[in-house]
């Protein structure tokens, strides 16, 4: 699908997303596309998440709906 899934920090905590664009939806406004692993890391253990989080449906159809 080559999509970007994204999120904007200020100060280490998030601001806005996490979402996911088109590459040119986002074209120039990503920074920072590999980030430092540590701070990343550090980010991730101050979060709190205790679910999944889905940012588009599935694509996927169950077979018994396919005909």
């Amino acid at each position: 699908r080559k999509e970007i899934y994204w999120a904007t920090y200020k100060g280490g905590k998030r601001i806005a997303g996490p979402s996911v664009s088109k590459p040119a939806e986002v074209d120039g406004f990503i920074i920072d596309v590999y980030p430092d692993i540590k701070k990343l890391v550090e980010l991730s253990q101050s979060q709190n998440v205790r679910e999944p989080i889905y940012l588009r449906r599935p694509d996927a159809v169950p077979t018994a709906e396919r005909s």
